[in-house]
């Protein structure tokens, strides 16, 4: 409780994202209902999230900004390796670091009302394990060789509802349906990709979702 107490004062009243009505061109940003930060390279058991960075968290179900602050470094165990973690009703996931493979591919199940229930990277040539609740229906998307994925938007209503991910081949891929606050996840340099995923669940879905980025892995 009293990290999340800290957590709370740290994190600025108003968000860099400016909401727009209905759906917006490639790229650009809109409200943000996710957590974006750098992957560490340190090890994993020891990873901290870096003392100067931007990024947005869905928070008591209101949206709150963290900005720029050297005051803290949190330990990552509380973003990373938290299958047991919990807010409320809902367990924390986060997907294994791979630092000698790039994502090369997604699967997404959708169950009723377009409610996003799980989500599953591969790395190189394997499948990881699945994020989330099992059930729906799942949709596939692969990556080729040196593509990578740059962008995430998408919708969050309670649940995450809709993913549309973009790639530097101008590739895209949707699934789910456009419900609810829409968001916007970038990497903070140009050259950097999306290795990786975190986020919350409960028995009926994904309800929030970060991204971690970093240059690739294979060049």
């Amino acid at each position: 409780m009293l990290l999340w107490l800290t957590l709370a004062l740290l994190w600025s009243t108003t968000c860099w994202a400016q909401r727009k009505s209905g759906w917006v061109s490639p790229l650009q940003p809109i409200p943000l209902v996710v957590w974006a930060l750098p992957w560490s390279r340190t090890n994993s058991s020891l990873r901290t999230v870096p003392l100067a960075w931007r990024g947005c968290i869905q928070f008591w179900a209101e949206i709150a900004c963290m900005s720029p602050c050297g005051l803290f470094s949190l330990p990552a165990c509380f973003f990373h390796h938290l299958e047991n973690y919990k807010l409320g009703e809902d367990l924390y996931f986060s997907s294994t670091p791979d630092y000698e493979n790039d994502i090369t591919g997604i699967r997404v199940s959708i169950g009723d009302s377009d409610v996003i229930k799980s989500i599953q990277l591969r790395y190189g040539s394997s499948w990881r394990g699945s994020h989330g609740v099992r059930g729906g229906k799942t949709q596939e998307f692969l990556l080729r060789p040196r593509e990578h994925i740059i962008g995430v938007f998408g919708a969050h209503k309670r649940y995450l509802r809709h993913l549309v991910i973009y790639t530097n081949q101008g590739r895209l891929a949707e699934f789910g349906q456009a419900v609810g606050s829409r968001f916007s996840a970038l990497p903070g340099q140009t050259e950097m990709v999306l290795v990786g995923i975190f986020g919350l669940y409960n028995p009926l879905g994904i309800t929030s979702i970060g991204f971690q980025w970093e240059v690739p892995r294979v060049g």
